[in-house]
């Protein structure tokens, strides 16, 4: 019965696939992350879409976003991955959606209100990947009428260096 409310890390081993249908609503706790080494089928409709939240969306807790890590790939139709906050040192990651070595299709998908948070010993080099969707290695992605947008990346560098902001990536 949905909504689903997550509270530790989901990993979904190479040998697994998961299959979340229609209608379907993952809350997720602070900290939380979806790791897929297997695959993943996000199966919603135009009518009734699969929504990964917050658990408590009005509060400052985030989840930690979904990570696909090679294995056969995933599918995303009709979902939304919102909320999702990463603090991490270094920068190829990505705040809602990181895609490393695997194929992945999206289809109707909206991406939207992520953060990605890097932060950078003093004088290091900065840069990073996205605060909505990073493509990582040799990922294959295909996307078909999304929207990603409002989501944000933070650098900084620490300690007593800089802080700068980019949004809308």
């Amino acid at each position: 019965e949905s909504p689903y409310l997550v509270t530790s890390h989901i990993t979904i081993p190479p040998s697994e696939t998961l299959v979340i249908e229609a209608g379907v609503d993952v809350l997720l706790a602070d900290g939380v992350r979806i790791i897929v080494n297997g695959g993943l089928h996000v199966r919603g409709t135009a009518a009734d879409s699969v929504r990964f939240l917050p658990l408590t969306p009005d509060s400052d807790d985030r989840w930690n976003g979904i990570l696909i890590d090679g294995g056969p790939g995933a599918t995303f139709s009709y979902c939304r991955i919102s909320g999702a906050y990463r603090s991490v040192a270094y920068s190829d990651d990505g705040g809602g959606l990181c895609i490393t070595d695997a194929t992945v299709y999206l289809s109707h998908c909206v991406i939207s209100h992520n953060m990605l948070r890097v932060v950078q010993p003093k004088k290091a080099s900065v840069g990073g990947t996205g605060g909505g969707v990073a493509i990582l290695g040799r990922a294959q992605v295909r996307m078909d009428w999304c929207r990603i947008a409002s989501n944000g990346m933070q650098f900084y560098a620490d300690p007593g260096g800089f802080e700068r902001w980019l949004t809308g990536s």
